[in-house]
């Protein structure tokens, strides 16, 4: 877990060359990761998982410190955008030759302090994160052989801001994948 104790911050940039020479150097393979209120933005979150292909449990906190200090949140549209396999620009043919981020993924907790979403604030959007869990709910093996990704197992939604609801359409795309035998839920 990589974690921001109390009111302690981060201090300075995140070591992003270090930590991958670190990862290859030492070829671990980190199977989860527990992002806990860690003030890096939404590019740096993605770089950091670029490093870590092996990861199938993934938790992000956003950082409160983060988010008045500067306005900004981990947990973005473009964040969850970038996790999903086919993404809005990939076909399932393009997604065969496309190296796919966090490929091993099967379960995702993301705890948002985002407000209703907003498309200039960059803040998290329903659809896109309804549309990103969709992409990955590849149960038919054979399918997934083909996208080279394993079927997304679970997946838990919290929204940390007060009156922050799951937009009703997107919420209602995914019973189908409930149905299915998707663990997913979603709090405020």
């Amino acid at each position: 877990m990589i974690h921001n104790y109390g009111d302690e911050r981060f201090i300075g940039k995140w070591p992003q060359r270090d930590f991958e020479t670190f990862v290859r150097r030492s070829q671990c393979e980190i199977t989860s990761l527990n992002l806990d209120e860690m003030p890096l933005s939404d590019t740096q979150a993605l770089s950091l998982l670029g490093a870590l292909p092996t990861i199938c449990t993934l938790i992000i906190e956003d950082s409160r410190l983060m988010l008045k200090d500067t306005n900004q949140l981990t947990i973005t549209s473009t964040l969850v955008k970038a996790l999903g396999v086919f993404n809005g620009t990939r076909s399932l043919f393009e997604a065969r030759h496309v190296e796919v981020l966090l490929p091993n993924l099967e379960n995702l907790v993301l705890r948002s302090l985002s407000i209703q979403p907003n498309a200039s604030t960059g803040m998290l959007d329903d659809k896109i994160l309804a549309d990103m869990i969709k992409s990955r709910w590849v149960p038919d093996t054979t399918f997934a052989s083909i996208s080279k990704v394993k079927c997304l197992k679970s997946c838990f939604i919290t929204y940390l801001s007060a009156g922050r609801e799951m937009d009703s359409s997107a919420e209602e795309s995914l019973e189908c994948l409930v149905d299915g035998g998707l663990g997913f839920s979603w709090k405020q």
